[in-house]
């Protein structure tokens, strides 16, 4: 999983994705994403299933994110604004404690 493949993307509620793995599959992504979360140094919180989606609330730069894969791959999204400048930072395209 590198990062250098991330993309972030802007969602509907204007809140930022980070797509980090377009091919991750339901039955991977329990692996995936602890080792996504060693990367970034962040912590499961709420771990949800259901036959179509895994979704994650976990905690990212003192931030709480998304983390699911579902038809669409694997992804961090932002719940709400403030988690923006993290999704920015983990991808690489900002300094921690930028602006």
């Amino acid at each position: 999983m590198s990062p250098s493949t991330w993309q972030v993307q802007t969602m509907a509620s204007g809140n930022l994705s980070l797509e980090i793995d377009p091919d991750m599959s339901w039955e991977r992504f329990p692996v995936a994403a602890k080792a996504f979360l060693s990367q970034v140094r962040g912590i499961p919180l709420l771990k949800i299933s259901t036959p179509v989606e895994r979704l994650w609330i976990v905690l990212v730069g003192f931030r709480l994110f998304w983390l699911a894969v579902d038809e669409m791959g694997m992804s961090l999204d932002s719940i709400t604004k403030h988690g923006n400048k993290v999704i920015l930072t983990v991808a690489g395209r900002q300094q921690p404690g930028g602006a």
